[in-house]
């Protein structure tokens, strides 16, 4: 197991196939101002016609605002580089995507510089946030190395972690960096495809163990008394200072209810020692919330069968 500090959301996880259709409101670029909180306003507008007054809300975007395309080629250079972290035998499903081969974010491109694809075969990604971060790292270009803290905070110009009046033994992630991810990264299926393949189809291949297994693991954990998995995660791992991985692995296994098929038992206990640690932090609630919106656009049946995530009340 790695740390995955968070998030990197899922949110960037949560989000890495997607990006961002919002793009109408605010002009900056990947270079742009960055606001500091989120606000909206309303401004009245006089319709001449009829004198009625209409409504119109402004959101204002929170950091830095990633362009469609720039988004777009910088998904499409992670999911070229979390090949690393797929399986692609015979007996799992995979598919082709042209995929851009090269070119780094955030340090930007010289003029002259032409893009180059690969047509590479993507499979069933099985690694956790680990897996994600070192994707986006490799995305981004050597300097960063893994620095998932600093390599976030370059690219959305938020603080990546929470401040609190104590340290921590691990990261409290910063909600607004949660949003962040989501708003710039976040696309619905029939919003298109990348490459010449349909989000549905990169979801279904390669995504979907990783979604479903964090739903199943959240799930486990609030049927089950998580106060008191909390307390043994904060005696055993932090205050006792045990091995994280050893310890996940002998407390949390699959439970034989579910199909390995469906769900990557391996990340299992990391998956579970994730949700704790957002758990501990409070950024879980905005995390889930993200989830289920994925589950109800890309695996609707999954979800209202196993889970009734498709109950929105």
């Amino acid at each position: 197991m790695r740390s995955f500090s968070l998030c990197t959301l899922i949110t960037v996880a949560i989000c890495i196939f997607n990006f961002s259709c919002n793009n109408k409101s605010d002009p900056s670029t990947l270079n742009g101002s960055v606001d500091t909180i989120a606000v909206s306003t309303n401004s009245q507008q006089s319709n001449e016609d009829d004198n009625r007054v209409i409504e119109t809300q402004e959101e204002y975007f929170v950091g830095k605002k990633f362009e469609v395309p720039d988004a777009n080629k910088l998904l499409a250079i992670m999911l070229y580089y979390s090949n690393e972290f797929q399986i692609h035998d015979e007996s799992s499903n995979s598919v082709n995507i042209k995929l851009m081969k090269y070119g780094f974010f955030p340090d930007g491109v010289p003029q002259e510089y032409t893009e180059e694809f690969a047509t590479v075969k993507c499979g069933s990604f099985v690694e956790g946030f680990g897996g994600l971060t070192r994707a986006l790292s490799m995305a981004c270009g050597q300097n960063y190395n893994g620095e998932t803290k600093a390599l976030i905070e370059k690219l959305s110009g938020l603080n990546y972690t929470r401040i609190t009046e104590h340290s921590q033994p691990f990261s409290y992630i910063n909600p607004e960096v949660i949003d962040w991810c989501w708003k710039n990264f976040y696309r619905e299926p029939r919003a298109g495809s990348m490459a010449d393949v349909s989000l549905n189809t990169i979801y279904d291949v390669v995504f979907k163990k990783f979604i479903r297994t964090l739903v199943v693991t959240h799930n486990e954990l609030d049927g089950s008394n998580i106060e008191n998995e909390k307390n043994w995660y904060r005696n055993s791992i932090i205050m006792e200072k045990g091995y994280a991985v050893q310890l996940l692995n002998k407390r949390y296994e699959l439970p034989e209810k579910y199909s390995k098929s469906e769900i990557n038992a391996n990340y299992y206990p990391y998956a579970c020692g994730f949700w704790l640690r957002r758990s501990i932090d409070e950024s879980g609630p905005v995390i889930w919330s993200y989830l289920r919106t994925i589950i109800m656009d890309y695996d609707y049946d999954w979800g209202c069968k196993n889970f009734k995530i498709c109950d929105r009340g």
